[in-house]
């Protein structure tokens, strides 16, 4: 006979927002792969995350609002050991008909650690219950429109990802008769039918970042979800001659690599510096050999800088839209022109990137939500960094290799993307580039000396 831990007679109940909304999210693919693997979840609003398997469904609900106590029914069949766990606990319960079941772990301030939604089969249920790190939480399962609790005690010492996973479901109907009752039968092992969906705090407005994985593909959508609805991942091939795969962003009617380019053919220190030949250079690197440059942290986190020849690739300038100019990038792709960049900002102006949900003061927009060095005005990518990148384009601070002083500079605050054209004050001396700065918020254009080295974002061919 197996040990069990009857539950405690108290339960909490989590009451929520009678205004908040709840939407069904499901998934789809599309462009280079019609599967997915997996769905990254960034609520950019609240600063909240979690990672759903791609075939799951994302059930958006209300915000918490508090919790209170109700007694608990001591006939129902629920059980959770062992208790205190170390590794993993298993959670049984039964239930008389087929029914939505939703299963919570939540630490003791109320706050939901892990819930997920099981549309379960008339019958006895195991599910398992890990990854807990020390302390003490509580488990409850929502069905029938009861809710029932627990407190779980965790001695382990884990990553702290609390999960929830259904071990399997032993059926108790043997059949329905057609005048609407059932026969139950004995146990035996019954899977089918059961599935889940993911639950996710959710308040009307929240702006939702779902990163969408299929093998190697992996493409960036960004929503404020009102309804139920599928998000479709238009996957796109970027792949460079290194055979690097590049996370893509649709923004618009515009593709757009969501990382900095990272082909490096040569390296080279910041002693030389050309505005003819070309260079490559890794921020901070000061050698020659590109297996030592590329395991720099820099060339993990920025890419690349090159120099305008570097980046043009033999290419003319060109102010058309699109460019035509592939340039160094990968097959499909070109250099944006100075018009494809300003296509950009119109779209998200006029769809409510702007910080405060207007304008375009689309900084934030843009920057990536981390190594931004901090700035006290709002609505720039220096300030309160969790709410920036609610486009998905995750522009980091990579800095800059500034030919005049033969140093790499301006890391944490500076991100400048080469366009497709030379500069409109210079051009016998520049080309145009576009640009974030941790106390701007605009992106704005202007222009660097040809012997710079700056970044490189990609566009889809169309």
């Amino acid at each position: 006979m197996k040990p069990k831990t009857i539950l405690f007679t108290f339960v909490i109940v989590i009451s929520m927002n009678t205004d908040a909304q709840d939407y069904l999210i499901s998934f789809s693919g599309s462009g280079a792969s019609a599967t997915i693997t997996s769905v990254l979840v960034d609520n950019i609003t609240q600063g909240t995350s979690l990672t759903i398997d791609g075939t799951n469904v994302l059930h958006l609900v209300g915000t918490i609002t508090g919790i209170e106590t109700k007694e608990y029914l001591h006939n129902s069949k629920v059980t959770i050991y062992p208790n205190p766990m170390t590794d993993l606990a298993k959670l049984e319960f039964e239930t008389e008909y087929p029914e939505t079941s939703i299963i919570r772990i939540l630490d003791l301030s109320g706050k939901i650690i892990n819930q997920t939604r099981y549309n379960l089969i008339a019958g006895i249920h195991s599910i398992l219950i890990y990854g807990l790190d020390r302390g003490c939480y509580i488990v409850s399962i929502r069905m029938c429109e009861k809710i029932h609790s627990c407190m779980l005690v965790s001695m382990g010492s884990t990553d702290g990802k609390a999960k929830i996973e259904h071990l399997n479901s032993i059926s108790t109907i043997d059949e329905i008769r057609t005048d609407g009752s059932i026969e139950l039968k004995n146990e035996t092992d019954f899977t089918k039918g059961t599935y889940s969906d993911i639950l996710m705090q959710y308040n009307t407005g929240d702006r939702i970042k779902f990163t969408g994985i299929s093998g190697n593909y992996k493409t960036v959508v960004t929503d404020i979800p009102v309804q139920n609805k599928t998000i479709n991942f238009n996957f796109a091939s970027c792949v460079d001659p290194d055979n690097k795969n590049y996370t893509t962003v649709t923004l618009g009617s515009q593709i757009w690599m969501a990382e900095n380019l990272a082909y490096l053919p040569a390296v080279s220190p910041s002693t030389i510096s050309s505005n003819i030949e070309k260079y490559y250079y890794v921020y901070n690197y000061q050698g020659v050999d590109i297996n030592e440059a590329k395991a720099t942290s820099f060339f993990s986190t920025y890419g690349v800088l090159y120099n305008w020849p570097a980046a043009m690739n033999g290419h003319a300038s060109s102010s058309a839209n699109p460019s035509g100019v592939r340039g160094v990038c990968p097959d499909g792709w070109h250099l944006p022109s100075n018009a494809e960049w300003q296509v950009l900002v119109n779209y998200l102006t006029a769809n409510s990137y702007g910080y405060e949900g207007s304008g375009d003061d689309i900084a934030k927009a843009l920057a990536a939500n981390t190594n931004w060095r901090f700035y006290d005005q709002l609505g720039t990518p220096g300030n309160d960094l969790k709410t920036n990148n609610s486009t998905g384009f995750s522009g980091l601070p990579h800095g800059v290799f500034d030919s005049n002083t033969g140093t790499f500079r301006n890391s944490t605050y500076y991100a400048p993307w080469w366009a497709s054209e030379l500069g409109i004050v210079e051009p016998t001396t520049g080309g145009s580039m576009w640009r974030l700065v941790e106390y701007a918020k605009v992106l704005f254009n202007t222009q660097n000396p040809f012997s710079d080295g700056q970044a490189i974002r990609c566009i889809k061919d169309n």
